[in-house]
């Protein structure tokens, strides 16, 4: 009996933790679509430089969104966003 118990605790710590995974991957993945700015009339910026808040978005190629995604996975900036 005990040891089903400790069998059941791994497997459910397993699958939180791919959960939490999946939800951080997400939220990189979300904030690695390439947006124009605007912050000063006329500048245009790239959110993965400068985490702002922007109303139009334009979503990259796949590869130059993955490739900002792992860039912004190792990011401390994304991190301090996430927590």
């Amino acid at each position: 009996m005990e040891k089903k118990k400790i069998v059941g605790i791994i497997i459910l710590l397993f699958f939180l933790s791919i959960i939490v995974f999946l939800v951080i991957i997400f939220i990189v993945w979300k904030n690695a679509l390439t947006f124009t700015c605007s912050p000063i009339e006329g500048e245009k910026i790239n959110i993965s430089e400068y985490p702002v808040v922007c109303t139009e978005f334009m979503p990259a190629p796949f590869f130059t969104q993955f490739w900002i995604f792992l860039k912004n996975l190792f990011n401390p900036i994304t991190w301090e966003l996430i927590f």
